[in-house]
């Protein structure tokens, strides 16, 4: 599991990919950046960030995407698409989620597999060890309108199922 800050970094770099070019005009069309668009690519790319991700601290991760929303911001306004993560948090007996979602108006609702949501708060929910995972699916209103988010966790390997 990933934190907040590692979260919001990979939040960034996939709204920087999937938006700077639209807001210049096609510019990485020009041969004189495919280099660096090559290399945002990498970076947005899911196995390429999950791998970033478990190499920076938070605080090295909080510093990087504000650097890039910083140099985003001078090309032109950054645009950072809704986003929802799983906080995970082991206690005695048991894993408890805590969906954390950005980018969405208030009144979000989420639908959990692979773990029952809680009496307290339906943004939390606890997993059943005989499920193969947990996903939660996060509708609700963005700036561009309806949302599905998805965020998913796979236990460690010999964690859970009994066979």
């Amino acid at each position: 599991m990933t934190g907040t800050d590692v979260q919001h970094l990979l939040r960034v770099l996939a709204s920087l990919d999937t938006h700077l070019d639209d807001q210049l005009d096609g510019l990485s069309a020009d041969p004189a950046v495919d280099e660096g668009r090559a290399a945002l690519a990498r970076l947005a790319d899911p196995e390429h960030a999950a791998g970033l991700a478990g190499e920076l601290e938070p605080a090295e991760a909080a510093w990087l995407a504000e650097e890039i929303v910083r140099r985003w911001s001078l090309l032109a306004s950054p645009v950072l698409d809704p986003q929802a993560c799983l906080v995970a948090t082991e206690e005695p007996e048991q894993v408890r989620f805590l969906v954390d979602v950005v980018g969405l108006d208030p009144g979000w609702t989420v639908v959990w597999t692979g773990a029952e949501p809680t009496a307290d708060d339906a943004a939390a929910a606890v997993w059943s060890p005989t499920s193969a995972g947990v996903t939660a699916r996060v509708i609700g209103r963005g700036p561009g309108g309806r949302v599905v988010l998805v965020a998913g966790w796979q236990p460690p390997t010999g964690a859970g199922t009994d066979g």
